[in-house]
């Protein structure tokens, strides 16, 4: 018995590459002392995809969980508010990945570029290949 399809399994390893990129260069903008003290490139790569993992799982679990408990805030703000969402999200994730660190304004602004990053790149780029 397999778990889920092909097709699901290739949408999540994409996601999970994405989110490892767009992680690393929000890490590089505002913390990039942690990259700085990963030793190798297997290091950075194992790192990233660690928070990668970290981040998707809260992505899953925590930020629905949010958005309804916050959702008259997030009617009000005409869906604003899951930009700031986005940015607790980035920030739990500081917190359980090991020496990654961000302040929380720079976890919010990071959230924000994560966020309409993966809106280009889900609506732009892989689009055409659905």
């Amino acid at each position: 018995m397999s778990i889920g399809s092909k097709k699901s399994r290739q949408s999540l390893l994409t996601r999970l590459i994405i989110n490892g990129g767009l992680l690393y260069l929000v890490t590089y903008l505002y913390s990039p002392g942690y990259i700085d003290s990963l030793n190798s490139a297997w290091d950075v790569i194992l790192a990233f995809t660690i928070a990668s993992i970290v981040f998707s799982v809260l992505n899953a679990i925590v930020k629905p969980i949010l958005v309804l408990l916050t959702l008259p805030v997030v009617t009000i703000t005409l869906g604003l508010f899951t930009l700031l969402i986005n940015g607790i999200i980035l920030y739990l994730t500081a917190l359980l990945v090991p020496n990654l660190a961000f302040n929380f304004t720079d976890a919010i602004i990071g959230g924000i570029i994560i966020s309409l990053a993966n809106f280009l790149i889900t609506n732009i780029f892989l689009k055409g290949k659905k």
